[in-house]
């Protein structure tokens, strides 16, 4: 049972699974041992099994929408992490008995369980209820210039209440709707730019763990972008640290496909990890974003400035601009814009907020014989 939301594009990312209001949750167990622990369980928690068949390893919950979260936090208490991933689930509406036709929604019984506990992430999708916020990247030039604006995910509860991207994305991580919420995301922020008439850089994050294939996948984004009328120049999309695939040579085409459509990629979170050192030269990005941890308080701290300056050293070599996140104290501003940084985004010149400024208050501190 699933819904487009999105026309256009990746079907996988712009179709929803609907989850009814009254539902049965079906579930195959990996070992008779799982069967047994989870039968024996629920036995003692009081629920009852609408199907319970020991030599399939099969058990059934009558579920009420109201009802789901509760039952599904008791089997993830029950439950290994090896159980969750190794079993099979299945929601189907109340009175409908699993067949083949049926097979292709059969999933992980951690994604079932997920998608279960996700119907207010599912809500927000199919109400257009994301939105987005901007925070300035600043010219290191210290006159307040802006080079850029960061588009990051929000949402709202129907009653108006602000939603932080953190829930979003583990509620998507559990039920299998990155891709979803990746595109619903990536288009939002598009909107929002051209709505705001942006002049300056546009950096997108997208995720490269929900992009099958980009020529394909990312075509409503990128048909977008050309309806709305922002310059493919002006946006830059920014790969984020944490969602990126083993697989080199698909994130290697993900980024040709946009840098061959005249898009810049940045890379997010340098000096996080390793791996990001070894995307440089494979990827060639056009920015590098130094990671916040790595930012904070480097003036104060010999070893992240000899972290800090190797980056911005090396970058600047391979002709890579660089962002430094984080700045929250003017002598850190002071000390990345004498080191040669290109650009500056944090606290210390503005939050997030739903509508993008348009300047920055001026801040001293960078020496006038800065690095080129």
């Amino acid at each position: 049972m699933t819904g487009r939301f999105v026309t256009g594009g990746c079907e996988k990312c712009g179709t929803l699974p609907r989850v009814p209001q009254a539902a049965t949750l079906h579930m195959w167990l990996p070992i008779h041992h799982s069967f047994r622990k989870l039968a024996d369980e629920l036995e003692s928690a009081g629920i009852e099994t609408a199907a319970c068949n020991a030599d399939t390893s099969h058990l059934a919950l009558a579920l009420s929408r109201g009802g789901a979260a509760s039952t599904v936090h008791l089997i993830r208490a029950i439950l290994s992490g090896e159980e969750l991933d190794g079993g099979r689930g299945l929601v189907l509406a109340a009175g409908e008995e699993p067949s083949v036709d049926h097979f292709a929604e059969v999933a992980p019984l951690r994604v079932a369980l997920g998608r279960l506990a996700s119907g207010w992430l599912l809500e927000i999708l199919r109400e257009d209820r994301l939105t987005t916020w901007f925070q300035p990247i600043v010219n290191c030039t210290g006159d307040g210039s802006l080079h850029g604006h960061e588009c990051l995910m929000r949402a709202h509860e129907a009653d108006g209440t602000l939603i932080l991207p953190g829930p979003m994305m583990a509620s998507a991580g559990d039920a299998d709707l990155t891709y979803q919420l990746d595109l619903a995301a990536r288009r939002q922020a598009v909107r929002s730019a051209a709505r705001a008439r942006l002049d300056t850089k546009v950096f997108i994050n997208f995720s490269p763990a929900a992009i099958y294939d980009p020529e394909f996948c990312l075509r409503s984004t990128t048909s977008l972008v050309e309806q709305l009328g922002l310059r493919p120049e002006q946006v830059v999309f920014e790969i984020i640290e944490a969602d990126r695939p083993q697989d080199i040579n698909h994130l290697r085409g993900i980024v040709a496909f946009y840098q061959s459509r005249g898009f810049q990629v940045a890379l997010d979170d340098m000096g996080a990890g390793y791996s990001s050192l070894n995307l440089i030269h494979v990827l060639r990005p056009d920015y590098i974003k130094l990671d916040r941890q790595l930012v904070h308080d480097v003036a104060q701290h010999s070893i992240k400035r000899e972290i800090a300056g190797a980056l911005i050293d090396m970058a600047a070599r391979l002709r890579i601009a660089t962002i430094a996140e984080g700045i929250e104290r003017p002598d850190d501003f002071a000390w990345v814009a004498d080191r040669g940084a290109d650009y500056v985004q944090g606290f210390l010149f503005a939050r997030p907020g739903p509508e993008p400024v348009t300047a920055v208050e001026p801040r001293t501190g960078a020496s006038s014989d800065r690095r080129a």
